[in-house]
């Protein structure tokens, strides 16, 4: 088992290069996160999400895996939507933009459900982020009429995609 690189950010120590990264990405496109904002003790034991994201999608949390997650991990996360009441967001692997054929997110709703394929949109018209099944900006709660636009996915805006880059070729320097 590789050990993850503890990586400073913006003032705040991650436990892993890749939350680091994860962070790089919030901050590029201005979405407002907290490192590690509360534990839990849930039905399968304490747990500690990796990020709280308070005004996206009504409030959601983002947990980081470096692989694709064990039945373990992916319980935890299934009982902290079921406890808080509040979407947990599963990204695993590399920082990428996603692809159609690309698994890199699970999502874990209240109702006890998961799914895949729900990734980083853009509302063309007033610039909110969100989560959304497939990228699909209209169902980001924000302006109306929003099919207007176009194509309805914008996973793969130019901005969002800077992010992933910049987020995922960004060098960290350590400290002497």
């Amino acid at each position: 088992m590789i050990e993850a690189l503890p990586t400073h950010w913006n003032g705040i120590e991650y436990r892993s290069r890749l939350e680091a990264r994860w962070a790089i990405f919030f901050d590029r496109i201005g979405v407002k996160h907290q490192y590690e904002a509360e534990g839990f003790w849930l039905p399968s034991g304490k747990y500690l999400p990796d990020f709280w994201l308070p005004e996206t999608n009504g409030g959601c949390w983002i947990e980081v895996k470096g692989q694709s997650p064990t039945d373990r991990e992916e319980l935890l996360c299934a009982e902290l939507a079921e406890g808080t009441g509040q979407q947990v967001f599963l990204a695993y692997g590399n920082i990428e933009v996603p692809d159609w054929g690309l698994e890199s997110m699970m999502t874990f709703f209240p109702c006890g459900g998961r799914d895949f394929c729900h990734w980083w949109c853009r509302c063309p018209r007033c610039k909110k982020h969100g989560i959304q099944f497939e990228g699909r900006f209209y169902r980001i709660s924000c302006c109306k009429s929003k099919r207007e636009f176009g194509s309805e996915h914008t996973h793969d805006h130019p901005e969002l995609v800077e992010a992933y880059e910049v987020a995922r070729c960004y060098r960290f320097w350590s400290p002497l």
